[in-house]
């Protein structure tokens, strides 16, 4: 022992330039020695040794050739056998001689940039407090203690050494730089080390563009093909790197990238993470390099109007903040081709969500683009149409809302029905209907909704369909319930206390399905001339059947029921003669004046009041110059006055 501390006081008081590897590989194995005294003269010495060697890499005391030479001798050792130690003394003493030699050699380290980076980007993971590990294995928050092992990793001495690096990479470096940097992306061991990596080829955007231009589709390439790297710390440090690179990256590049976020978002075996990595790179593109991104909007846009659906709330908004840094609403147009074209691949595709999302792109798009989607429908409608084939699976009610949403948008294009490329109106129709016959409560009810809407657009087959709608309907609307809901419901076990309350869709089914009789209505003009309606009693009794179903019914319900009866009275033509026995003769005028007394004294939701006054109204205009209504002229005032309590009436009564 005595022996070994007299050597390295020797060493402290007697170093020289020369042999300085083998000094440090002394020393180093002196500071980890068993006796503390030996390692106490170690540290010494070695401080002595860290001086001698910063003085001799620095070109301002040294000669420029011994100063190169000692750069590399002590560098070498250091990150090989320094860095790497097991021992914890040496390792923090090599890190703070690094840190040194780095700031002291300047231009010096030029031709070491590669291994410098390379070594510590590979350290700052196994450098890591072991600490961090345990706390990996016990805690249900790992993105949060990712952000904090990472926050803690940037402020490490290695980091610092790193951005110095970062000043003396040129074209002579860059070549193995580069290729160094992608390995690290690609096979890095630990969430620093990648993380890093990523930094310091966003920061190599920054500092060095030109230098770095011809070595971009190396760096994009490894950060395009690592994206979907399990932590997500790691995803988001690559999505930046690439949204930094994409600034310097020429079309080569750029080209896959924009197909590659696309494979990762539409295949059809895409899981959460794909899904959501390719929306962050677009937004960080979008914030980044908009002018770029601007340049593959023929790509973007499609995806982005897929993504802004995805099942995923998270996932969904991404996309919705890419959508909105775009602002490209206005110019949706000029992308329609790709867009119907992306829809379309989707809605074939196997998967569910996809084929939902696509539905929901193209209702978007017909609610933005209106009528400019015609060029199209012989692409859309006979998707659509075709996709409502086969049994039902979650999500299917977006094919019925976007087959909704596209016929009202191109309703007059649509109604000719002198195009054999797509559907009929018609066709369409008794589609739907077909659709509201499946046991599927939701699903039932939007196509419920579907059919009303589609009804109210195409006048001219409400004849044709009347009758069919008004018998198919007529068990939803009245509330009956299938065979199967009914035994469900007879099993199920009421505890004393508890109050048998109807599923809240079953209502929802009724104001839908009276809505739909009501839009399905043809009237008795005209188009109305058909076989199924020859006979006056059919109208007669649908206004009875209104109602006599007004009374009985939830307010939702009868805000439908009136529409409903708003619908018949308006859709009727008055014949010179005013006569209309059986359609809106005295009996049924009096019944609907009577109908609208008791919801305006009778309830006081608004909606209510509100659709009988219009109900009202819409009686008044029919009969204006007749004496149908003459015996109410005295009573209807009165009755009015009553209901001007009612603030949100008050205008339709004055």
């Amino acid at each position: 022992m005595r022996m070994s501390v007299k050597h390295c006081l020797t060493l402290e008081s007697d170093c020289s330039g020369e042999h300085l590897e083998d000094l440090w590989f002394r020393l180093f194995r002196a500071m980890d020695d068993i006796k503390e005294s030996v390692r106490k003269a170690a540290k010494i010495a070695t401080q002595t040794l860290a001086n001698l060697s910063a003085r001799l890499s620095d070109a301002t005391y040294t000669n420029p050739e011994a100063a190169q030479k000692a750069v590399t001798v002590v560098l070498h050792f250091l990150l090989k056998n320094g860095l790497l130690s097991e021992a914890k003394e040496v390792r923090a003493f090599a890190i703070t001689e690094i840190q040194r030699i780095s700031k002291v050699a300047g231009p010096l380290l030029k031709p070491h940039i590669s291994q410098i980076v390379g070594i510590l980007l590979e350290s700052l993971a196994s450098l890591e407090h072991q600490g961090f590990n345990y706390l990996s294995f016990h805690t249900d928050n790992q993105e949060m203690l990712e952000a904090a092992r990472l926050a803690i990793s940037k402020m490490s001495p290695l980091q610092e050494t790193l951005d110095l690096c970062l000043k003396y990479v040129d074209s002579d470096n860059i070549n193995e730089l580069a290729a160094g940097l992608a390995q690290v992306i690609q096979t890095g061991v630990g969430m620093q080390t990648k993380c890093g990596a990523a930094q310091f080829v966003s920061s190599l955007c920054f500092a060095h563009p030109s230098v770095l231009k011809p070595h971009v589709p190396v760096l994009m390439k490894a950060l395009r093909l690592s994206l979907k790297d399990r932590s997500p710390a790691v995803r988001s440090s690559y999505a930046s790197a690439v949204a930094q690179l994409s600034k310097v990256a020429n079309e080569s590049s750029l080209k896959p990238l924009m197909a590659h976020l696309r494979k990762l978002y539409t295949e059809d075996n895409a899981d959460d993470t794909a899904r959501t990595v390719s929306g962050i790179v677009l937004l960080l593109m979008a914030r980044n390099a908009p002018t770029v991104l601007k340049d593959y909007y023929k790509t973007v846009v499609p995806l982005v109007l897929l993504g802004r659906n995805d099942p995923a709330e998270e996932t969904a908004k991404i996309y919705k903040e890419v959508w909105d840094e775009c602002s490209i609403v206005s110019g949706l147009q000029l992308y329609l081709p790709e867009v119907i074209e992306s829809a379309s691949v989707v809605l074939k595709s196997t998967s569910w969500n996809l084929k939902m999302q696509g539905a929901q792109t193209i209702k978007d798009v017909s609610t933005t683009a209106g009528a400019a989607l015609t060029p199209y429908l012989h692409i859309v409608l006979p998707l659509l149409v075709t996709g409502l084939a086969g049994r039902t699976w979650k999500g299917k009610e977006a094919l019925l809302v976007a087959l909704a949403t596209v016929c009202k948008s191109c309703a007059d294009d649509v109604a000719r029905g002198d195009n054999t490329n797509y559907p009929s109106a018609l066709k369409i129709a008794q589609l739907v209907l077909n659709e509201c016959k499946r046991k599927d409560k939701e699903y039932k009810l939007h196509a419920l909704t579907s059919l009303a809407t589609i009804m109210s657009v195409f006048p001219n087959i409400r004849a044709a369909l009347f009758v069919e709608i008004r018998e198919t309907l007529n068990d939803t609307a009245l509330g009956k319930k299938d065979e199967e809901d009914e035994e469900e419901q007879d099993t199920k076990e009421l505890k004393k206390d508890e109050v048998k309350k109807e599923n809240p869709v079953y209502g929802k089914m009724r104001v839908k399905a009276f809505e739909a009789m009501g839009q399905a209505w043809p009237g008795n003009g005209p188009q109305a001339q058909h076989p199924q309606l020859a006979d006056p009693a059919i109208a007669s009794s649908f206004a009875e059947f209104l109602l006599t179903q007004l009374p009985l019914n939830a307010p939702t319900v009868q805000v439908a029921i009136l529409l409903a009866l708003r619908l018949y009275v308006e859709r009727l033509m008055v014949p010179d003669s005013f006569e209309m026995p059986g359609v809106l003769d005295p009996p049924t005028i009096f019944q609907i004046v009577d109908s609208v007394w008791q919801m305006l004294h009778g309830t006081k939701l608004s909606d209510v009041r509100k659709e009988a006054l219009l109900l009202l109204i819409e009686l008044l205009k029919k009969t204006q110059g007749t004496k149908l209504m003459k015996k109410y002229f005295l009573e209807i005032p009165s009755q009015l006055a009553h209901a001007e309590h009612d603030t949100n009436v008050v205008p339709l009564i004055k």
